[in-house]
């Protein structure tokens, strides 16, 4: 059995070392023979880096690296042509217009010494591509192929300080339109831009007439992850010592067979789909596992998605129910930096994926496997509060479960409580939306089945919880002010607040009828009025809704 490449190794390193490598050239060769401008937008450490250097490699006109692949079949009879290629990272270290132009200009000038190209250097990274990009036009007699990885890492890195987002997308216009220049010109023979997230007012977008996107097109659905085809073919047989390590270990029962093995590494690991219908496994959480031979959140932690987290922190009246929300095919393709959806940031990103269509225009969404579920969640509860134990996640989840299943409302008001007061914010905005924000947001991290502001047939409420098919929970928030009391009224008065916000809730949820439509036989429907009073305090009734 073939080893497996390290990670970061590139196309040549794998192909040269006789590594592991899935061959995908059938696909690229959709791209590769004919001219065009392409863009590919998938998820971090999903193989874009790869995909650049194999078709990198490709325009080199490197045939032996490609002995035994698709491509190089006598079938094919692909010509291995060769061209010039310029292959370009985007910066990470983008805190400034200057940082991110000297990331730039240190990429052009690395490829301008490839070539032996002199005289290059412009006064912006603009100028500098086209004047390297003519030199080689003149050089070589041939067209130049230009391949761009992680082209919004400027913009992402920064998306918690919008500000600066919108800076760095700025500062990047001028080099996009470059290319544009430049493919107008003919001077270009290939483009590919990759990225994680399509900012829909990047110049990219709105300079190219003739950019392909090819992220949702069917014929490039697996050209990056691998397909359950891919993973019979090449990683079946690394799964029974796998198998036999985790038996041996206690980690698996004994009666588990390579077939339960697989279904296992599909739920953790599969799971990603750009169409509803066909699903990826995450090549890079894959072979991790092969290599460690246990289940293990390693996509998840091979790069904390923090500036999610910053934006959930910053905005947690946005994480309403985003597994349920249905969008349309514009909101998912593009994201506008200052007017942010974090469900379709949360899809770009891949911690969401899609489920299904409602309709030719219409996506269904939800998490796309076990590891990313459980791990987002993990990670959003240590990040919105200062607990960072998981036994102190789970003992909440459990007290917050049997607060509902026992209908104790004043063990749910001290566990909403304790949630308030682990919040790592110290100034904490003194209203309604933002403390029921942060109770669902919690709620949520704790995997608990929860629609924020969920439309009921006559109006909209704050909260629905659903434990299990049996039992449904309806809710209104009502939060109150408290300050400026004297000491020895501050109790009498606090409680005055609770039960002024307690009667405005239960109230509305009777009027708005809340629970019509939610009872049928068997089924349970409880109402919740949590009153939140001041920063922390809280108090909970739990009542049967008004009949229909």
């Amino acid at each position: 059995m073939l080893k497996f490449p390290a990670s970061g190794q590139g196309f040549k390193t794998i192909r040269k070392h006789n590594l592991l490598y899935v061959d995908k050239t059938k696909i690229i060769n959709e791209m590769v023979s004919t001219e065009g401008c392409y863009f590919l937008s998938r998820p971090r450490r999903f193989g874009k880096t790869l995909l650049l250097g194999t078709i990198a490699a490709l325009f080199e006109g490197d045939k032996k690296l490609f002995d035994g692949l698709w491509i190089a079949s006598d079938a094919v009879r692909y010509d291995f042509k060769k061209y010039p290629v310029l292959t370009i990272t985007m910066p990470s270290d983008t805190d400034n217009k200057k940082l991110l132009n000297k990331g730039i200009m240190d990429e052009l000038r690395a490829a301008a010494e490839k070539y032996d190209l002199n005289d290059v250097d412009g006064p912006t990274p603009a100028i500098t591509l086209k004047k390297i990009v003519r030199a080689l036009v003149k050089k070589t007699n041939e067209k130049v192929v230009v391949l761009i990885d992680e082209y919004d890492e400027p913009i992402r890195s920064q998306i918690h300080n919008i500000p600066q987002a919108l800076k760095n997308r700025d500062a990047l216009h001028s080099f996009f339109y470059s290319l544009k220049t430049l493919a107008d010109k003919e001077m270009l023979h290939f483009l590919l831009v990759t990225g994680v997230t399509k900012f829909s007012k990047a110049s990219i977008f709105s300079g190219f007439n003739n950019l392909n996107d090819i992220t949702m097109n069917p014929a490039y659905h697996s050209i990056c992850g691998f397909t359950l085809e891919e993973f019979d073919t090449y990683f079946e047989n690394y799964l029974p010592d796998i198998l036999e390590y985790n038996k041996s270990n206690n980690f698996l029962p004994s009666n588990f067979t390579v077939d339960n093995l697989k279904d296992k590494i599909i739920e953790y690991y599969d799971g990603y789909s750009w169409d509803g219908k066909r699903k990826i496994i995450n090549p890079y959480t894959l072979i991790k596992f092969i290599e460690n031979k246990e289940f293990q959140d390693f996509w998840f932690d091979s790069g904390t998605p923090t500036f999610l987290l910053k934006y959930i922190a910053q905005r947690p009246h946005e994480l309403t129910s985003p597994t349920s929300n249905t969008l349309t095919s514009s909101m998912l393709n593009a994201v506008e930096i200052n007017r942010l959806n974090l469900t379709s940031l949360l899809f770009q990103t891949g911690y969401l994926t899609i489920t299904g269509r409602v309709d030719a225009n219409n996506y269904t969404l939800d998490f796309p496997n076990h590891e990313v579920s459980s791990a987002f969640n993990s990670q959003l509860f240590q990040y919105l509060t200062d607990q960072k134990n998981i036994d102190t996640m789970n003992e909440l989840s459990s007290q917050i479960k049997s607060a509902l299943v026992n209908f104790d409302s004043n063990e749910l008001a001290n566990c909403f409580s304790k949630i308030l007061t682990w919040v790592t914010y110290a100034e904490q905005p003194k209203r309604e939306s933002y403390h029921h924000a942060i109770i669902c947001a919690v709620l949520r991290a704790l995997s608990f089945n929860i629609t924020s502001q969920f439309v009921t047939s006559e109006d909209v409420c704050d909260i629905k919880i659903e434990m299990g098919p049996k039992l449904i929970f309806v809710g209104e928030f009502k939060y109150e002010k408290f300050e400026n009391h004297p000491e020895n009224e501050i109790e009498q008065r606090r409680q005055e607040l609770f039960n002024k916000a307690i009667a405005l809730g239960e109230a509305q949820i009777k009027k708005k009828r809340y629970a019509k439509g939610l009872r049928t036989e068997g089924v349970t429907v409880k109402c919740l009025a949590v009153a939140i009073v001041g920063k922390t305090d809280v108090a909970v009734k739990i009542f049967d809704p008004p009949l229909d």
